[in-house]
């Protein structure tokens, strides 16, 4: 077993001494195990013994074993976003164009009501800061941005913040 992938102690998750030789593990929490994964793009589980000495082992459970409530299973719950509008239900409208576009050039337009802070961020499909573009302050009526995203072709999220309400436009970089 010299090529297994490198590992790491952080968030590990250690089980309690089994005290039976048929002790099932249930309700294990790997949530902060999950949340590392995500964060790093680090994907898969280590499972080891702490003691891995000669007839040392632990027995799991398969898919398929008769007794359903010992089946490994991992419950994942999240937020996605099922689809991003034009008109969002904020007091403010923002447009981007040309969508898709070229890494070199993007323009952001933003209707306002009243005049506001604005900021604008890029993020990309797993929500993850790119970049936080600009932040100024717009006037009532129509605020032009001219962004050059710089980002590899791919699908990002743009965030654009006015006071307490945000917008995000999907932009789609070829």
């Amino acid at each position: 077993w010299n090529n297994q992938p490198a590992t790491t102690t952080s968030n590990q998750v250690t089980l309690a001494t089994s005290t039976s030789t048929t002790q099932n593990y249930t309700n294990i929490d790997v949530t902060s195990l999950i949340l590392d994964m995500r964060t790093n793009g680090n994907y898969g589980f280590l499972l080891k013994a702490i003691d891995e000495t000669p007839y040392r082992s632990m027995t799991f459970a398969s898919s398929n074993h008769s007794n359903a409530a010992i089946r490994p299973k991992l419950e994942i719950c999240y937020n996605i976003v099922s689809g991003i509008g034009n008109m969002n239900r904020a007091n403010f409208k923002v447009s981007v164009w040309p969508n898709p576009s070229s890494r070199n050039n993007v323009s952001v337009e933003i209707l306002l009501q009243k005049p506001e802070k604005l900021t604008v961020q890029i993020f990309d499909i797993n929500g993850r800061a790119i970049s936080n573009i600009m932040s100024i302050k717009g006037v009532t009526g129509k605020n032009v941005l001219s962004v050059k995203p710089g980002v590899q072709p791919g699908v990002y999220l743009i965030k654009v913040s006015a006071g307490k309400e945000v917008v995000t436009q999907r932009l789609v970089v070829q």
